[in-house]
């Protein structure tokens, strides 16, 4: 009998994780009191009222009658509410069994479609990037969110643009756009790896999804949405801010009027993405997979509106990294032991923000053109005064 393939074993382990920890852990969620009121009410409404699915008091009325509590505005575009909207049939307490139970069944696919990158990985550093993507992925499956849908739409970009099929690639971008403050940063890597038919397809899908919003919700769009805009992030966010693993998490511990905040965040999260830029144009393109990881980590540490579950993203960084750099599993366990310990320390997970930008800049290091002692530029080689001449790769 011929063994079977580490690629195949691998997989099937990871499936065997995602069944026997999110299964019985989404049987203990409750609709009622989850994120998931905030979709189900948007299903609601784009088949009522679509032309006040941006309606703040609207919204009120709709979660409130549902007995969600509290109060979170929905911002999504309106397309996305289209694929709540059949849930909503079959009432909140199934419609939400029934979106764990798609959620689940999508961490499994996502594996699959991952098999040829699991299977570089050896079971330690599998257990690696499991440590550091556990607590995203069960915070975001109790809640409700759709945040392993963006996985998979991240996971199928990445794996479309490294096989060179950039059309597909930029669609998946462009749809992942659900959660824009995210896709923003990685649509600008690409446009600084030159990749113009990504780039051009995930604008055309962003277009797409912006018209039908338009024919859905009207005129009235661009101001509901806007006042939905300034009502997240000062009067929503204001007592969730260092609950948030990114840059803004991080400096609201230390900063506490509001408008110094916004500048400080600013400021340092434009500083940040230009240190990356610079990095990525120096980069060697052969590389980019750790170009693709260094995109993620720092675009989620400069996300304005990060939040736990957000962080899944880190299942797909990690595979990508820790194949290429096994000593990256070393930041894999680092981030999952500090986002246990931060758990218990009120959930102030600002601390994570320093986690993404040391990852991502390291990930970038690896890709760098560096020369070496023989004078030839190679990427991710650092000279060494102790090593003689080298070949090529």
């Amino acid at each position: 009998m011929r063994p079977v393939s580490r690629m195949w074993l691998n997989t099937i382990a990871a499936m065997v994780c995602i069944l026997s920890v999110f299964v019985p852990l989404a049987k203990f969620a409750v609709a009622r009191t989850s994120d998931f009121v905030s979709h189900y009410a948007a299903g609601e409404m784009v088949r009522q009222q679509p032309q006040n699915l941006y309606s703040l008091d609207v919204q009120r009325q709709y979660q409130t009658a549902l007995g969600g509590r509290p109060f979170l505005p929905w911002l999504h575009p309106a397309v996305e509410a289209l694929v709540f909207a059949p849930l909503t049939f079959m009432g909140i307490d199934r419609a939400f069994r029934v979106w764990a139970v798609v959620n689940i069944l999508v961490l499994c696919w996502i594996a699959f479609s991952m098999r040829r990158l699991l299977g570089d990985l050896t079971g330690a550093q599998l257990g690696a990037v499991f440590v550091a993507a556990w607590l995203p992925l069960a915070c975001g499956l109790a809640w409700g969110q759709d945040h392993i849908v963006c996985l998979l739409l991240y996971t199928w970009a990445y794996l479309f643009a490294e096989d060179g099929r950039d059309m597909p690639a930029g669609c998946c971008l462009g749809l992942a756009f659900v959660r824009f403050q995210l896709a923003i940063p990685v649509l600008v890597f690409f446009v600084l790896m030159r990749r113009w038919r990504v780039v051009g397809a995930a604008v055309a899908t962003v277009g797409a999804m912006a018209a039908v919003s338009f024919a859905l919700v009207g005129r009235g769009l661009v101001p509901s949405y806007r006042a939905a805009i300034v009502y997240l992030a000062t009067v929503h966010d204001a007592t969730n801010l260092t609950r948030m693993p990114s840059v803004r998490g991080l400096l609201a511990l230390v900063v506490k009027e509001p408008r110094e905040l916004v500048m400080t965040t600013a400021v340092a999260s434009a500083a940040v993405l230009a240190a990356g830029a610079l990095m990525w144009v120096r980069a060697d393109q052969r590389r980019f997979d750790l170009l693709f990881v260094s995109a993620l980590l720092l675009g989620l540490a400069v996300d304005y509106h990060l939040f736990m579950h957000d962080l899944s993203l880190l299942a797909l960084a990690g595979v990508l990294m820790v194949r290429r750099w096994p000593w990256f599993a070393v930041w894999l366990w680092g981030v999952g032991l500090l986002e246990a310990a931060m758990v218990p320390a009120s959930q102030r997970f600002g601390a994570m923000a320093v986690m993404l930008v040391v990852g991502g800049f390291w990930a970038a290091q690896r890709a760098l053109i560096t020369k070496a002692p023989d004078g030839v530029r190679r990427p991710g080689l650092v000279p060494s005064p102790n090593v003689g001449p080298t070949t090529g790769r």
